[in-house]
Order: C-alpha cells, then structure tokens, then sequence
C-alpha cells in the first residue's frame, strides 16, 4: 500500500535530539474527537511551570480519510497541525494522543504532527500498538526500545515515544512533569476541548 511506503520514507525525516526539559516555557496537547462524520481537533497551550491555561484552538472539518489500523496518522496528524497553527504562541513542545516511534514503520501519528511542523513533539498513547513490554520499555523484534511506560497518579499505564526533534530520555521526564490526577494534564485538557467543541 502507498500509505505504508509514505511511512517508511517519513520516517527518515523523524530526528531525534535532546530537548532539555528545564528550558521549556510552552507546552501544547493536541487531540481528535469525531462526531456526525466530522472531526475536530484542538490543541491547548499551558505554562510549563505551573500548566496553567494560556489559550486554546479548535479546528472542525470533514472526518475525510476512513480509520485504518496503523495508518492514523494521514487522518489526524494535518487536522492536529492545523489546530497548533491557529495557537497566537509558539508551544515549545506537543503531546500528542497518539504513537510516534511506538509503531510499525516507526511513523505514528506523532511523527506525522512533528514533521509536519518541525517541532519536538511526543507521542502518548494509552495502549501498545507495537513491539513487546520489559521492565517497563517497549522494545522492537531487535530489542532496541521504541517506547517507555509511564504511569499516571491513577496507576493508569501510558506508552510515551519520541514523536520528532527529542529523545525517549527527555520525552518521559516531560511527560512526568505534566502528569496530573487524570493523566498527562496538557492531553487530558486537549481531550476535553475537543469534546466540547464536537457538542456546539
């Protein structure tokens, strides 16, 4: 499928930096709701040091490309984009609802978003999609980690990958510090935006 060899050649284009985590001011989540055929994704923009609201956005078009197992991304990743684009401030990093390097081409719908902006971006999904769990990192058949399990105040598991332009190492420690009583605080508001948003 032409899908599966896009992700494969976009996934050449997924960097993976260090990204220190003391010096982000801005942090974004970004997540997808679908109602009557159309979908709608918000990003929320929140203070790094205290994850206050600095403002939100919201962007609502037709649902267009079908669910695919694995191929996510070409759904969502230009409508998540959109929604950061409408942001009045620059995030210094993205949450998305979703994998990055987690993946079966190691292109998640993470990957996609980072790409396509060019920003440190992190993948954060509540189940594994690929590879297999030990001691606490998702490994691939070659035994390389492509993902790290975090878990919530819930005690709720969640799969933490490199999306673009950072490292597993500074994705986890970023994650950690935004985890609140429902999970990563940046996501959990962005979940309820888009909600919202499908309901008006």
């Amino acid at each position: 499928m032409k899908a599966r060899k896009a992700q494969l050649m976009m996934a050449k284009l997924v960097r993976e930096e260090p990204l220190d985590p003391a010096g982000i001011k801005r942090i974004a989540g970004v997540d997808v709701a679908y109602t009557k055929g159309s979908a709608v994704a918000a990003a929320v923009l929140l203070s790094a040091w205290d994850l206050a609201v600095m403002e939100d956005s919201t962007i609502h078009l037709e649902a267009g490309i079908p669910y695919i197992p694995g191929l996510l991304g070409f759904r969502e990743a230009p409508l998540m984009a959109r929604a950061v684009r409408r942001l009045r401030y620059e995030p210094d990093v993205l949450l998305v609802d979703g994998h990055g390097r987690a993946h079966p081409r190691r292109f998640g719908s993470a990957c996609h978003v980072g790409v396509i902006l060019d920003k440190p971006t992190i993948g954060v999904a509540k189940a594994r999609l690929y590879g297999y769990e030990s001691d606490g990192l998702v490994l691939d058949d070659s035994g390389n980690p492509v993902a790290q399990v975090v878990h919530g105040r819930n005690g709720r598991p969640y799969y933490v990958s490199v999306g673009h332009r950072i490292t597993l190492k500074d994705a986890v420690e970023i994650v950690r510090l935004s985890m609140g009583d429902h999970g990563p605080t940046p996501l959990w508001l962005a979940h309820i935006r888009a909600g919202e948003a499908c309901r008006i």
